[in-house]
């Protein structure tokens, strides 16, 4: 099942709009849009705050590819992505000092 569609069954069972969550997440109406009729996959980041809200927990984080998440978090500037050989990563992640991300 693709992520949206599956956001989409959540949303029904807790009695909510898409747009009525998206508006309480701050997610734009175009993202929303992009999602829907573009087939848009939305970030790991995103979907996590949405199931968060609809008090969803997955069962495994086989519902996105590794590909997924290496794409979200090659956008931080806190962490570093060098792909060894296909399917192979070494993630460098800057801390600030305590162990924890900046």
């Amino acid at each position: 099942m693709e992520v949206f569609e599956k956001i989409k069954e959540l949303a029904k069972k807790e009695g909510k709009s898409i747009y009525r969550i998206a508006k309480d997440l701050g997610i734009s109406h175009g993202t929303i849009d992009n999602w829907r009729s573009r087939g848009v996959e939305p970030l790991y980041s995103t979907v996590n705050k949405i199931y968060s809200y609809l008090n969803y927990e997955p069962k495994a984080i086989d519902e996105f590819t590794i590909e997924d998440i290496v794409k979200e978090l090659k956008i931080r500037e806190d962490v570093k992505v060098i792909e060894k050989e296909k399917g192979v990563f070494i993630i460098e992640i800057e801390t600030n000092g305590k162990g924890t991300l900046n």
